[in-house]
């Protein structure tokens, strides 16, 4: 309690010293490219400001805050206002500003800046979507949380599709200018594809707009127009294409009975013809009736007839599509047509060829059969196989009714005698609901838990290892025990290497013990993997006192490592969430107001390497123990950002959320002389401030974004992603080490 009563009481003073109010901003910087800005004020939620001085809703130029330059508008952090009650405020501010992503994503794209419409819905929209769903989850507003990630997939969809168009668009151009006209029509038809996909993809997205809006309260009607605006183009360059490569057609289909099934299949005649009347006679054609293909050769009148044998088609009355597939070198369109028919139900079987007898955790499970109706095979059937009674694959059946299944068996499936079964897993289709059943043994599986480093931290413990099988193969997303003198007291996941880190919060009376012993257990139920602890560690806590110490002005405080170095706490803080009023900086003061008078420092903590940047158990919150934040001696020296990159490598293994912070803090202690006074800059500010003179801004966006979710995502980066963000620190500090003259930069003369 003492070290809260002294930041609120220096709170006051530095507030007394200035009458700048520091604030702080939301992680991941919500405006986008002039997008409306939500503001919280005195409880309520305000949509009016924008960016760049634009018109507010109430018709108000918004300048830079003329009626009161002093004070810089609050925005409200969602942790700090869940906490005072202002939860209706927090999902407001939330929505609106997830909808303006949508927004400004769309806008990208409607010029043609792909790369820019899927950064606008990345990370940052992740941290946003997270925030949102760890509030709605406790007020049952999870479908607003669902539409706004299914819109968020489909958006990412729709942008890929068009992207894929016009980049097959302009390889179309450049064939035609080449005179390839072969490749120009195969080409044709590969954009008449996607310009069918980017339709469809446009329809499903539309629908998600509207339930974003029903649900959310959002308007999105500036990111539908901008969509329409698209979707409009890639229509008129198809028509174009298609009035260049393709003779337009017509197809006709009838059928000689009204009701039918597999067994009893439906007699379909039909004639194909360009539009002008002209019938593609004595020609091999593809004929689809709903999912089945068939190969048909037309009369020298473009006639043609075959056989429908429905499968997964819904019983009684349906609309079936009757279509005239080209091949891909034909200078024909296609054509559809739809015939109304009443399916009635076959019963199929099964045979299972191939299956194990005997499997274990990580062993392939193949199982191959065939599904017929009355000894004919049954085509393009949709088929699940479950293992005791849980579905885990499906497949379709192909021309000669064959299925396949391949999958390693995963750990949730009990040891001992079960059932491998293969069924349709559906009800009311023109297949009805069957299943064949072989047995299997389940083995069990030794494993072990190790511990790769435990050590205290100013945060509490934090704890890293992994999980294997006894040969050593990693054991991916499964739930571990986290215990502290013999008790249970966190879960955690092993991701796909089987590793497993966290930090853990400890208890007064744990702390006031001075020690504690960890171990980390697999209790083993209800699955094949058998039970396993690791050994126990104790852990030596420590002295940690309670009183802040003094703060020279004017430097910054700095985190003292081992080797007589040092990081500045303001690049352990990264300055993320802080603005701070000169007067302040005047008397040394480095602290993040929080809203209601509440003062903490985000994520400084002391690792085993030395480097503080552990992560809270509470993403984008932080707990500060002890007296970590003194002033650097005259012994001490920062680390250059070669050694930074070097720790970074090292924290990979157990902690590549640390490792992605170190990257990013090595990348900005290098650039930081292109932009004299950026110490107090956030991460989306520093990096606006020196993107037009460094080598590569891209890949400082996107490490900025790797940053961004290491610090304040609840979905740690992966192993795969943090080792990227490294590769990309590494080659940004390279590029920036060699001058124009290609000279070694001075700047880095203690780097080895």
């Amino acid at each position: 309690m003492r070290p809260l009563v002294l930041a609120v009481a220096f709170l006051l003073l530095a507030s007394a010293v200035s009458p700048a109010v520091a604030f702080v901003d939301l992680d991941g910087d919500v405006a986008v490219d002039g997008a409306t800005r939500v503001e919280q004020r005195d409880g309520e939620t305000t949509r009016a400001a924008q960016i760049d001085g634009e018109t507010n809703e109430t018709g108000m130029q918004n300048a830079t805050n003329e009626t009161n330059t002093s004070s810089p508008p609050r925005h409200l952090d969602p942790d700090e206002a869940v906490g005072q009650g202002n939860v209706s405020s927090v999902e407001a501010y939330l929505v609106a500003a997830l909808g303006e992503r949508l927004k400004s994503s769309a806008e990208a794209l409607s010029d043609d800046d792909y790369q820019r419409a899927r950064e606008i819905l990345g990370p940052e929209y992740d941290t946003l979507l997270d925030r949102y769903e760890l509030i709605a989850s406790d007020r049952d507003l999870d479908t607003t949380g669902t539409s706004l990630a299914d819109t968020r997939e489909g958006q990412l969809e729709y942008v890929e599709t068009v992207q894929e168009y016009d980049r097959t668009y302009q390889r179309y151009l450049e064939a035609k200018a080449a005179g390839n006209e072969d490749r120009a029509r195969t080409l044709a038809r590969e954009l008449d594809e996607l310009a069918g996909e980017a339709a469809e993809s446009r329809t499903r997205l539309e629908a998600n707009y509207t339930e974003v809006e029903s649900t959310g309260g959002v308007q999105l009607d500036v990111g539908r127009e901008r969509l329409e605006t698209v979707s409009t183009s890639v229509e008129q360059d198809q028509e174009q294409v298609r009035d260049a490569e393709f003779r337009r057609t017509q197809i006709e289909a009838q059928s000689r009975a009204v009701a039918g099934s597999f067994a009893d299949p439906f007699p379909i005649t039909g004639r194909v013809t360009e539009t002008d009347g002209e019938p593609l006679g004595d020609a091999s054609l593809n004929i689809t009736v709903g999912a089945q293909s068939t190969r048909v050769v037309t009369d020298a009148d473009g006639s043609f007839s075959l056989d429908y044998r429905p499968t997964m088609v819904g019983t009684g009355p349906q609309n079936v599509s009757v279509s005239y597939v080209p091949d891909p070198n034909s200078s024909y369109l296609g054509s559809t047509t739809v015939l109304s028919l009443r399916i009635e139900q076959s019963t199929p079987a099964f045979t299972v060829d191939a299956a194990p007898t005997r499997t274990a955790y990580g062993e392939t499970v193949r199982v191959e059969g065939v599904m017929f109706v009355n000894e004919t095979p049954a085509p393009n059937a949709t088929v699940a196989l479950s293992i005791d009674g849980r579905t885990r694959a499906r497949n379709v059946t192909d021309e000669n009714g064959r299925f396949v299944f391949e999958l390693d068996l995963p750990a949730d499936v009990a040891p001992g005698d079960r059932q491998l079964r293969v069924e349709i897993p559906a009800e009311e289709r023109a297949l009805a609901p069957v299943n064949v059943t072989t047995p299997v043994v389940v083995e069990t599986t030794a494993t072990s838990v190790r511990l790769a480093n435990v050590a205290p931290t100013d945060e509490g413990v934090r704890v890293s290892g992994t999980f294997r099988t006894a040969d050593q193969t990693p054991i991916s997303n499964v739930t571990l025990d986290v215990r502290v003198d013999g008790t249970s007291v966190e879960r955690i996941r092993t991701d796909e290497q089987g590793r497993f880190a966290t930090t853990l919060a400890l208890d007064d009376e744990q702390r006031e013990n001075g020690s504690v012993t960890v171990s980390v257990a697999y209790p083993g139920r209800g699955s094949n993997l058998l039970a396993a602890e690791s050994e126990s560690v104790a852990v030596e806590l420590g002295v940690v006192s309670p009183a802040r110490p003094a703060i020279p002005a004017p430097a910054l405080p700095a985190v003292p490592l081992p080797g007589g170095q040092s990081v500045t706490v303001q690049e352990q803080l990264l300055v993320g969430d802080v603005i701070v009023p000169t007067g302040a900086v005047a008397l040394g003061a480095v602290v993040v107001v929080v809203l209601g008078g509440l003062v903490a420092l985000r994520r400084i903590g002391t690792v085993a390497d030395g480097v503080g940047v552990a992560p809270s158990p509470v993403a984008g919150r932080a707990r500060v123990g002890g007296s970590r934040g003194v002033a650097s001696s005259p012994g001490q020296s920062a680390l250059s950002p070669r050694e930074l990159l070097r720790l970074a490598r090292e924290r990979l293994g157990d902690d590549p959320a640390g490792a992605t912070e170190r990257a990013y803090i090595a990348t900005r202690r290098r650039l930081r002389d292109a932009a004299p006074g950026s110490d107090s800059e956030t991460h989306t500010e520093f990096y606006e401030s020196v993107r037009d003179g460094i080598a590569d801004s891209d890949m400082l966006r996107s490490l900025t974004e790797w940053y961004e979710r290491a610090a304040f995502s609840p979905r740690a980066p992966s192993h795969e992603e943090a080792t990227t963000a490294v590769g990309t620190a590494e080659a940004l500090i390279k590029a920036e080490e060699v001058s124009p003259s290609g000279d070694e930069s001075a700047d880095d003369s203690d780097t080895k």
